[in-house]
């Protein structure tokens, strides 16, 4: 594959290494549930890949230069991919406070299979029995405050997951809640402080908040603060949902199609997703396999998702008369349509529709010919 342009990386991923040398504090929200695609580098140029969030941001640090990348939530605690950085973070591999991990996938989830490019890298879910010992955000945040405040030629990361789960209320602080925030800011500060010398150029520690809005932290710490950068994950934009058609393409139930139909296909799946996130459009693939229907049928799978399994009451009659009164009633309007002049059958009580069949006893409406049936019936007041 060429080689990667910065204008084909989201919009959040340009802005984060425009500033990664700038601010010491990155707070991430959005859509950060969602798989999010990465440039992962392959024989040739690179590959797109699907990761989780925290998958995605360890790949990015390290392609990036950093060394360690430690992971904080409230369950796991403090945890880190190898014990090497265990040791780096204060912790002996012997009575480790800090949760470590092999690195090794624990079984990749539904939609996250051949196209991830992982290789089992991105994977930090801890594994050793010692994990999570520092579940407490102010023993942690102890922990790191030392490596995130050291000068050398080894840049630091720290990334603290589910950070909207960290207070009851982002305007009523607890006091015990208060210092733990203080206690972040006075790591954010330390960090500013220390000089580290990266690969090429001078490179800050950074720490990362993951959350789901802006609002559940409190506004002190990030209105302005020249350290903090908020960065909102955007939904997949057009360019990234075509890109993402066009690489999973193949995994889509194979359908008939002439020359060049196939990327009219894709273009119109592109236009029907506008606001899909990347999962959506993985479910998309998952039930063009399921329920057979070929990603050249955009619409019908798009609406299939959308709308699961519908009963038409219009199926149903088409299945009970087999067709034959709709027949009669559409082709011959009998003598009470023909009184109205054009062979038009309704359900209005100046016209009726032929053969004693008449949309007035049935529960439902026909969509297109009910439309029409209500422009002629003005004209037919209204003459």
């Amino acid at each position: 594959m060429s080689e990667l342009n910065s204008r084909d990386l989201p919009r959040w991923m340009r802005e984060f290494d425009q500033y990664l040398s700038l601010k010491n504090l990155f707070l991430l929200h959005g859509n950060i549930y969602d798989l999010l695609s990465y440039p992962v580098a392959a024989e040739r140029g690179y590959q797109w890949g699907y990761f989780r969030l925290t998958q995605l941001l360890r790949l990015l640090f390290q392609d990036r230069g950093y060394g360690p990348v430690a992971f904080y939530d409230t369950v796991d605690g403090l945890t880190l991919a190898a014990k090497e950085e265990a040791i780096f973070f204060g912790a002996s591999t012997a009575d480790s406070s800090c949760g470590t991990s092999s690195g090794a996938p624990r079984g990749a989830r539904r939609g996250e299979g051949a196209n991830d490019g992982s290789h089992g890298r991105g994977d930090v879910h801890p594994s050793s029995p010692q994990a999570g010992r520092l579940r407490d955000l102010s023993a942690a945040l102890g922990a790191i405050r030392g490596p995130v405040s050291g000068s050398g030629d080894t840049p630091v990361a720290v990334v603290i997951d589910h950070a909207s789960r960290l207070v009851t209320s982002p305007d009523r602080l607890s006091p015990d809640e208060r210092r733990q925030f203080v206690q972040l800011l006075k790591c954010v500060r330390e960090a500013s402080e220390a000089s580290v010398q990266g690969p090429g150029r001078v490179m800050n520690h950074s720490l990362v908040m993951v959350c789901d809005r802006l609002s559940d932290l409190p506004s002190w710490l990030y209105l302005e603060h020249p350290l903090v950068k908020p960065l909102k994950i955007d939904m997949p934009d057009e360019r990234e949902r075509r890109r993402y058609f066009e690489i999973a393409a193949p995994g889509f139930l194979a359908g008939e199609s002439a020359a060049g139909e196939d990327d009219d296909d894709i273009a119109t799946a592109v236009d029907l997703t506008r606001g899909f996130s990347n999962y959506e459009l993985e479910c998309l693939r998952l039930i063009s396999l399921e329920e057979g229907i070929p990603l050249q049928e955009p619409r019908r799978l798009v609406e299939t998702y959308k709308f699961g399994v519908t009963d038409s009451a219009w199926e149903r009659l088409l299945e009970r008369e087999g067709g034959q009164k709709l027949a009669r009633a559409e082709g011959d309007p009998g003598p009470a349509g023909k009184g109205a002049g054009s062979g038009h059958t309704c359900g209005g009580g100046h016209h009726q529709a032929g053969r004693g069949w008449s949309l007035r006893n049935t529960s439902f409406r026909l969509g297109a010919e009910a439309a029409r049936c209500a422009v002629f019936c003005r004209a037919h007041r209204r003459g």
